[in-house]
């Protein structure tokens, strides 16, 4: 990477740090397929594609889930997956407090059956 103190490298640093590498070529091209179309150079095809994917992007910014509801809708599912997960973990431990009382009672019933001789 070039030296942070540059103005230049200020800016890349900042572009690497915030910004999906990926992202960043998949722009370019539409950008350019876009150009390119409206320059003749390429088929509309190219621009309708690059379109589509701006479209996808757009679709899926936080922005557009808050005002379509998937995101409280998400985390709706995740409380309610914890609240299930919840309660389950407070089954297991009502369970094994009723295994662990059974067995104390099962123990109590034996030695009243069978008393423990004392010594005298």
């Amino acid at each position: 990477m070039s030296d942070p103190s540059e103005p230049a490298g200020r800016f890349t640093e900042f572009l690497f740090d915030h910004t999906d590498v990926d992202h960043l070529y998949a722009h370019t091209v539409s950008l350019g397929a876009i150009v390119m179309s409206g320059m003749g150079y390429l088929p509309a095809f190219a621009a309708g594609a690059a379109g589509l994917w701006y479209l996808v992007q757009i679709w899926e910014t936080k922005t557009f889930k808050d005002w379509r509801g998937v995101r409280a809708a998400a985390k709706d599912v995740k409380v309610a997956e914890a609240q299930n997960t919840a309660a389950d973990l407070k089954a297991a431990q009502v369970d094994k407090a009723l295994v662990l009382l059974r067995q104390q009672i099962r123990a109590a019933e034996l030695l009243l059956q069978y008393p423990v001789p004392t010594a005298e």
